[in-house]
């Protein structure tokens, strides 16, 4: 099962400068995994592609997808056996769809700590969106939904309500009424002390609630994480990297270049 939504992607070097994990966002083919990963192929980087299975995804529970993060925990695993422990491991995820196979590796990394993969940092592409139930919608948060630029208030509120009766449904049909708090708390969680965090967003997303990325950045600063943000107003979900290249790239240059020196400080220790 997981092999089909699994690409591995080898240096063209003998000696990749670190391993890529490169979570797709729902529904991306295997040509666009491959087009994402061209981000780290650039830089001479091994990578471990992998997408959302959209059927299991909708439908599961997300239990399924475990067999996807499984596999590429497996294949980076191979991948720091064949080069070097020290090697470091970057993550970087695009939409939820990304973003819940990442939950499901920590998932994963909890159960079975013996060989736990330290991640060098964690780049998060248009998420982690906010899972909204329509009765955890305070007052107090209505003047702030989804703030995107040229919408009215109104028009604001009826779409974060229809998103949310859309969302509470699914997780009644699908017996995962606790679905939300879980996720939240898993974008809380300490990453396996990976202190290393990027956030890539725009407030003109109309997949992903930003107000709620804001809090989760000044949460994870307040944790002591080293958080680097990039936040837009004139983008869409998932469209950053092509309308901002030229600062998308130097985001992951500078990101990939602090990991592989933190990597060389540890090996020298």
């Amino acid at each position: 099962m997981g092999k089909q939504h699994v690409v591995t992607i080898l240096s063209t070097t003998r000696q990749p400068r670190a391993i890529a994990i490169v979570l797709g966002h729902l529904g991306a083919s295997r040509v666009e995994l491959h087009r994402l990963s061209q981000f780290y192929r650039d830089r001479n980087c091994a990578v471990v592609a992998a997408r959302s299975p959209p059927w299991n995804f909708m439908w599961a529970h997300h239990g399924s997808l475990r067999s996807v993060a499984n596999q590429v925990l497996e294949e980076t695993h191979t991948l720091k056996q064949q080069h070097h422990d020290s090697i470091p491991v970057v993550v970087h995820m695009f939409s939820n769809g990304g973003t819940f196979l990442f939950e499901e590796l920590q998932k994963k990394q909890e159960e079975d700590q013996s060989s736990v993969i330290h991640f060098d940092y964690i780049f998060f592409d248009s998420c982690p969106c906010y899972l909204h139930m329509p009765w955890a919608l305070s007052s107090n948060y209505w003047k702030d939904a989804f703030p995107i630029p040229g919408w009215s208030p109104w028009f604001r509120k009826l779409y974060l309500l229809g998103s949310a009766l859309s969302l509470g449904f699914w997780c009644f049909g699908t017996a995962s009424l606790g679905r939300s708090r879980v996720f939240w708390k898993a974008m809380q969680a300490d990453f396996f002390g990976c202190d290393h965090l990027i956030y890539a967003y725009t407030t003109a997303d109309i997949v992903t609630d930003v107000t709620r990325i804001d809090e989760l950045i000044i949460h994870q600063k307040q944790k002591g994480k080293n958080v680097s943000v990039y936040r837009y107003e004139d983008s869409n979900h998932v469209r950053i990297h092509r309308d901002h290249p030229e600062e998308y790239n130097t985001a992951i240059d500078i990101a990939l270049q602090g990991a592989i020196d933190r990597a060389k400080e540890r090996s020298e220790e």
